[in-house]
């Protein structure tokens, strides 16, 4: 029978994590460990982990605070073997078929990089429903939409040994995310990528998390505006740890792409080929601000 390693990565988590453990105990999929890191929490939440006498967890204190994504990619370098590995946030509450969905999809693409993701049902702190999330997923999954701007969720994604492999020969000088690094890697790999339009979990949002409520399209514009700006080449420099690590295994259109990332503030003719590549499009908000970014020199 396979085996999922839950990865989670908990700081100060104490008010929700109780729920979320026992989601993930819970799944009709069993066959399970659960690798927790502590990322220096000065909470309880240690003490709630210890509470647990289950077997299948493995916790970990850290002895430095990583942030979430060094830490979930030490987590991942670190945790023990198994056929396929989920990423686990400290506040969601997954549903009891989560694990047993994704490793279903999974089945016959082991010899192969393979990720799965679904979507989830955004709840507020008492797990009140507020809205599906909409994923796209209807949309190719590229590695230039994922560069341009696309938001995949870490609590949503499994995938298997064979990218694990791959993720963990990567020591990137520039992280944004862990789970925007995860599907890098894969749509750089050309990594099989299953998605499923069901939602599988319960993602909670509250305190600063608010922001995930805007509907309101100015108000999102002057959002990634401010991110940008604060993030100054945040997407260059994510694209040029892709190619540091990696540019000896893709093939050369990806690197070529990378490339026209990594370099597009050299010279206006640089600038306007990066503009005009329609391999880098969306829709009209997002080729927007990706147009903005561009011509701005924050991308």
């Amino acid at each position: 029978m396979s085996t999922v390693n839950v990865l989670l990565s908990t700081y100060n988590g104490e008010k929700y994590l109780k729920q979320l453990l026992d989601s993930v105990l819970n799944q009709s999929f069993t066959d399970i460990y659960l690798s927790v890191r502590d990322d220096g929490s000065t909470d309880s939440t240690i003490d709630i982990i210890r509470s647990y006498s289950d077997e299948r967890i493995h916790l970990s204190v850290g002895k430095e605070n990583l942030k979430p994504a060094r830490s979930f990619l030490k987590l991942l370098k670190e945790s023990e073997d198994a056929d396929y590995y989920a990423y686990c946030d400290q506040d969601d509450v997954w549903q009891e078929d989560k694990l047993k969905i994704a490793v279903d999809k999974l089945a016959g693409y082991e010899n192969e990089p393979a990720l799965f993701m679904s979507t989830y049902d955004v709840v507020d702190g008492n797990l009140n429903f507020l809205y599906k999330r909409d994923m796209e997923f209807e949309r190719p999954m590229s590695i230039e939409s994922v560069i341009m701007f696309r938001s995949p969720s870490a609590c949503t994604m499994v995938f298997n040994r064979k990218l694990r492999d791959l993720i963990n020969l990567s020591v990137p000088q520039n992280l944004r995310m862990h789970d925007f690094w995860t599907l890098l890697v894969a749509t750089g790999m050309k990594a099989r990528i299953v998605t499923e339009d069901m939602s599988l979990l319960k993602y909670r949002i509250h305190g600063n998390n608010t922001v995930g409520l805007m509907d309101n399209y100015a108000d999102k514009i002057l959002r990634l505006i401010k991110n940008a700006v604060s993030n100054k080449n945040e997407r260059m420099l994510q694209a040029n740890s892709l190619y540091e690590n990696y540019y000896s295994l893709f093939d050369e259109e990806t690197n070529q792409k990378l490339l026209e990332v990594i370099h597009y503030k050299d010279s206006i003719k640089n600038r306007m080929t990066f503009l005009l590549d329609r391999r880098f499009r969306w829709n009209a908000y997002i080729n927007t601000m990706f147009f903005i970014a561009v011509i701005t020199g924050v991308f």
